[in-house]
């Protein structure tokens, strides 16, 4: 069939395109971690198999089953870093780091060959491996001869806050990377995302809905086709400021600096959302850790935690063991859909978006106190509009031109943040902090809208905010709150009135009494005569008491001893008490002959 040159020059674009998007199956960091792992594969076999080695290249057709066990023998063990040698006695690696190969080889001879899967043979080979391998690691872990965790160790919930109490106190000579590390860190930890992920957070991503920030990935790891990308609740931290979301947000968003408006809509910079540009994002947070961590080493190791086990992927595993956790938590399901862990296959068809379980690990991921009322607590905020149409542009550089409609709902927010906690900023930020030296803080315009930020704890009545994501424990707490203010009010009241009484009453008396000659009482005379009144009155209770009691055992014993007790209609013989019978084992009103008179 002859086709135009137009039709052929359409038919090699559409190729290049599939060509393009098949390449794009994966993401640009993975394949780049497959190249450097290919190149691993390739001097091993220039050293110990040259035979499959052709033009400085191999092709893993040309393998055998006996090459792939001989090079999985090689990975497995730890080398030097600087001789490369095996370390003397054996040290394995973890079974993450050799199920990366398998899928490097997997990809590799798939692209090489153009088929779909690796030959039987290999597969047979590579799983037998691994299935021996995980045993064995298994063995080495019980035996205490291998650390229990694989990869980065899990950041604690207190190691995260000093962390970040560090961070937004200490004084660097990069003012810009310090508020930079503390805004990464506290968003990593709050939406238990991957670093990557956080990194190519953009503005159009960030609202405001009720009383939390929500905020939308278009797609991560587990979900590349962004099906299942559902919105993530962040909450503020009014009671701890250093790992409060909004606060950190804010303190990012207004130390910024102006934004061309065709600038690319990132929180983190403005290099687009390229895997390159995310990268480096990534990179520099994890530079700012690890020089943060040393600086904080004898805290951290207080703590149990090692700064080499410390990486950007232990908050992810931090934050999901602190809410699975927490007593009376989100549910594991929560957790899962938040972290964008897959449930299964039939799981993941009827099990949807949880918008109220999302909230609750929202609260508890912020840090607020689940056993307690203040779980329960509102964002600083504004009953109304408070900061003039004409004065966003005046405070922050851009907000007409750069910031996306979507966001502009959580500005009065985080203007409402730095307002309320102004004091501690002042108290806490380091001379040279951004903030310092920003518009907002300059135009001395937070201290008037200090006086218009509203709180709360499950309702506030002036903006009529309520909390959402709280459990049915939290608002029972709520109510013993209320209860047990009410009944201090109460007792307040009373013993105030209590004190008042002897003045009323010699007032009373002496208005009513006006004898000549008389002394007027005094007021330690009335409390002395109250006293007096109230010590008769609790003898005579407890004299009448014992005078019972004694009867009551008298009589008892008698009845206990004899089996008995005599019919008598005369209840002075004894002493006062009604007759007891005892008959059928228990004791009655009446003798077991008694009869209602007809």
């Amino acid at each position: 069939m002859d086709y135009s040159s137009s039709a052929l020059e359409q038919r090699e674009n559409n190729f290049a395109l599939a060509q393009t998007l098949k390449a794009g199956n994966r993401a640009e960091s993975t394949l780049n971690g497959y190249l450097n792992k290919w190149k691993h594969f390739v001097d091993w076999a220039k050293v110990y198999q040259q035979d499959i080695v052709v033009n400085n290249d191999v092709r893993l057709a040309d393998a055998t089953p006996a090459v792939l066990d001989e090079f999985f023998g090689h990975i497995c063990r730890k080398r030097d870093r600087r001789t490369g040698e095996y370390l003397n006695p054996t040290e394995f690696q973890s079974v993450e780091y050799v199920a990366t190969y398998r899928s490097m080889l997997r990809h590799i001879y798939i692209m090489q060959n153009e088929a779909t899967e690796l030959p039987q043979s290999f597969q047979h080979t590579i799983n037998q491996f691994m299935g021996g391998y995980e045993r064995r690691i298994t063995a080495l872990k019980r035996n205490g001869q291998m650390s229990m965790v694989e990869g980065k160790q899990p950041m604690t919930f207190a190691g995260y806050g000093a962390l970040a109490n560090y961070a937004i106190t200490m004084t660097a000579t990069s003012p810009e990377l310090s508020t930079f590390g503390h805004t990464f860190l506290i968003l990593a930890w709050n939406l238990m995302a991957r670093c990557n992920s956080v990194a190519t957070l953009m503005f159009d991503h960030i609202t405001w809905e009720n009383d939390c920030m929500v905020i939308v990935f278009p797609g991560h790891k587990g979900d590349q086709e962004g099906k299942n990308c559902y919105p993530k609740h962040v909450y503020a931290n009014p009671l701890r400021p250093e790992i409060c979301p909004v606060l950190a947000l804010a303190l990012h968003v207004f130390t910024m600096g102006f934004r061309r408006a065709d600038a690319k809509k990132n929180v983190f910079g403005g290099g687009g959302i390229s895997e390159n540009k995310s990268t480096e994002t990534e990179k520099r947070f994890s530079k700012w850790l690890g020089h943060t961590c040393s600086n904080l080493q004898p805290v951290l190791q207080s703590m149990g935690l090692s700064i080499d086990d410390i990486g950007t992927h232990s908050f992810r595993k931090g934050i999901a063991c602190f809410l699975a956790g927490t007593p009376g938590g989100p549910s594991p399901i929560a957790i899962y859909l938040r972290a964008g862990w897959s449930l299964g296959g039939v799981q993941m068809r009827y099990i949807l978006n949880c918008e109220g379980g999302d909230q609750l690990c929202g609260r508890a991921a912020t840090g607020l106190p689940l056993i307690d009322a203040d779980f329960a607590i509102l964002p600083p905020h504004f009953g109304g509009p408070v900061v003039l149409a004409e004065e966003w542009d005046e405070i922050l550089p851009g907000y007409s031109t750069f910031f996306p409609a979507s966001f502009k709902p959580v500005l009065p927010y985080l203007v409402a943040s730095l307002a309320h906690h102004q004091e501690y900023l002042r108290r806490t930020l380091p001379d040279n902090h951004l903030l310092r030296h920003s518009r907002i803080w300059l135009s001395n315009k937070l201290d008037s809208w200090k006086g218009h930020v509203l709180l709360g704890n499950g309702r506030n009545d002036v903006s009529n905010l309520t909390a959402t994501g709280i459990p049915p424990h939290v608002l029972l707490a709520n109510e013993m709150v209320k209860t047990r203010r009410d009944l201090n009010d109460f007792k307040t009241i009373v013993i105030e009135r209590f004190e008042r009484i002897p003045e009323e009453v010699k007032q009373v008396m002496l208005d009513n009494f006006r004898i000549d000659g008389i002394v007027p009482l005094t007021p330690s005379q009335i409390h002395s005569m109250f006293s007096d009144m109230e010590a008769r009155f609790v003898a005579t209770i407890t004299a009448h008491n014992e005078i019972l009691q004694q009867s009551w055992s008298r009589h008892s014993t008698s009845d206990v001893r004899s089996g008995t007790r005599t019919a008598s209609g005369d209840n002075s013989a004894n002493d006062g008490l009604y007759a007891t019978f005892q008959w059928g084992g228990r004791f009655h009103p009446v003798p077991e002959d008694f009869s209602f008179p007809k």
